[in-house]
């Protein structure tokens, strides 16, 4: 779907495309449903359809990322300075558990709404790991926990 209009009047509309996508054909606990907006709406507006995409995830279970179309345009991971990000499966999260003695919640935070994260469809309670360059040891592990709120 691609959204040109504004935040306030478009919301309703997010809404009732959402319902009937989960409600007929996807299933919330594996489908995302991709909005595409206008690069001609305010930061202001998109945080608007951010907090509308939370509130659908809160309360409904349904996975809604929202993209300016600028971002569709140019595909972020690709870019030099952005390190290799990776979705980690449960059987890597408890290794890397186990390792450090680590429970989930206690995982640095990265947004829902960063580019990398939606990049690679990161959801709510997902765990990434991040491969950083490093002077000392070339590559450094990192792992992050997606967060709403963040």
């Amino acid at each position: 779907y691609l959204i040109d209009a504004t935040a306030r009047h478009i919301g309703a509309g997010i809404n009732a495309i959402s319902q009937e996508l989960f409600t007929s054909t996807l299933k919330p606990e594996t489908d995302h449903i991709v909005f595409i907006v206008s690069a001609k709406m305010s930061v202001k507006s998109v945080e608007s359809l951010q907090t509308i995409a939370n509130l659908m995830w809160t309360h409904h279970g349904w996975f809604i990322i929202i993209i300016p179309i600028n971002m569709v345009q140019f595909n972020v991971l690709n870019h030099e300075k952005v390190p290799h990000h990776k979705i980690m499966t449960r059987d890597e999260i408890d290794a890397v558990n186990y390792r450090y003695c680590l429970k989930d919640s206690e995982y640095p935070s990265i947004s829902r709404f960063d580019s990398a994260a939606r990049a690679i469809g990161m959801r709510p309670g997902d765990i990434c790991k991040i491969n950083r360059k490093s002077t000392t040891a070339i590559n450094a592990p990192y792992y992050r926990r997606c967060d709403t709120l963040v």
